[in-house]
């Protein structure tokens, strides 16, 4: 799965992640990054480009 996950642009990522939390797939973002195997400053990172840049 790493290598699916490495190969996917960080903007789907980060919404799908988005969708996980919001659908609560996931209780919190340490929780989503242990389920995907990825780090918390990953995911953070992630989220966080994705609310400043929306679209």
């Amino acid at each position: 799965m790493d290598d699916i996950v490495e190969r996917k642009p960080i903007g789907w990522r980060a919404r799908e992640w988005q969708r996980m939390l919001d659908e609560g797939v996931y209780r919190n973002q340490s929780e989503l990054a242990r389920g995907e195997g990825v780090s918390t400053a990953a995911v953070s990172i992630a989220l966080q480009k994705l609310r400043q840049h929306p679209g």
